[in-house]
């Protein structure tokens, strides 16, 4: 779910231009445009923020097993050629910064 409340529909973004193959076929999957990558920022923190209003005492950033975190860190996945990803792992790390940074401040520092 979008932080809007929207559903998240279509075919599947991910950190570069690629395609999936399985046993149904060729699924193409593109980029994330930089409004789409602030859009998911947003999504994270409101995620957390639904989490704390639930009750929960703090939240774990799953960036593992080839989720879209992973994808942006990972040099070999990562090709991008913006402020998002390429050689340097500031780039490639300035997504799940964002994320982090972006929680802390709307949940505050008690949050774990």
């Amino acid at each position: 779910m979008r932080a809007d409340g929207t559903l998240i529909e279509g075919p599947s973004r991910t950190c570069v231009d690629t395609e999936y193959h399985h046993r149904g076929g060729v699924r193409k999957c593109t980029a994330l445009t930089d409004v789409e990558i602030e859009t998911l920022i947003k999504d994270f923190v409101a995620a957390c923020k639904r989490c704390q209003a639930a009750g929960c005492d703090g939240v774990e950033i799953h960036g593992a097993h080839g989720y879209i975190l992973t994808q942006f860190l990972c040099p070999t996945l990562n090709t991008r050629t913006d402020q998002w990803g390429g050689e340097k792992l500031e780039n490639r790390a300035r997504m799940l910064r964002r994320v982090m940074q972006e929680a802390r401040k709307a949940c505050g520092d008690d949050f774990i």
